[in-house]
C-alpha cells in the first residue's frame, strides 16, 4: 500500500520535503514529496484544467471514474448525479444511490484508498489515470459535454 503511515519532514532551504517510508525509485527506501503529505490534494484531484480521471478498483473489479474540477463526480459505467468534496487529504464522494465513499488521497503516489462509509471492509482504491478532456452537465442528452459543446456520444 502506498498510503503513508509514517512521514517525517526535513527542511531544504525554503522548502519542506516529506519523506514517506516507501521508495518510488527502488533505491534509498523512502520518497521525497514537496510540501508535505497533505499538500496538493486539491490540485491533484482538480488537475490542470477540467479535472482528472482515475482507475477505481474494488473487490468486484475496476473501471474509470472522473473528478470534475467543479466538484462533479462521474462514472460512465455507473452514471449518477454525484459530487465530491475535499477536506485536507480526506475526499468524500456522494454517489447518489450507490452510497458515500470516504477516501484518503496520497498526493505523493497519486493514489487514494478508503471504503464505503461505515463499512471499512468494503474497500476502494484509485490510481490517477490522467487529465479530463471533457466536462459533465446534467442537462445534455447523455450526461456530459466536451468543452461546452454538446457531446456526440462517441468516445
Amino acid at each position: 500500500m502506498c498510503i503513508r503511515d509514517r512521514v517525517s519532514t526535513q527542511s531544504t532551504g525554503n522548502h519542506k520535503l516529506a519523506m514517506c517510508d516507501h521508495s518510488h525509485d527502488g533505491e534509498h527506501g523512502h520518497s521525497h514529496c514537496a510540501g508535505g503529505p497533505d499538500s496538493g490534494a486539491e490540485a491533484l484531484i482538480k488537475g490542470s484544467n477540467l479535472g482528472t480521471k482515475w482507475l477505481w478498483s474494488y473487490e468486484g473489479g475496476e473501471f474509470e471514474v472522473e473528478f470534475g474540477a467543479n466538484g462533479e463526480f462521474f462514472c460512465h459505467d455507473y452514471p449518477r448525479h454525484s459530487h465530491w468534496t475535499l477536506e485536507g487529504k480526506n475526499l468524500t464522494i456522494e454517489w447518489e444511490d450507490l452510497g458515500t465513499y470516504d477516501m484518503v488521497v496520497d498526493v505523493c503516489c497519486k493514489k487514494m484508498e478508503g471504503s464505503y462509509r461505515g463499512y471499512p471492509e468494503d474497500w476502494r482504491r484509485a490510481t490517477l489515470a490522467g487529465e479530463l478532456d471533457h466536462v459533465h452537465s446534467h442537462d445534455d442528452a447523455h450526461g456530459h459535454s466536451h468543452d461546452g459543446v454538446q457531446c456526440s456520444g462517441h468516445h
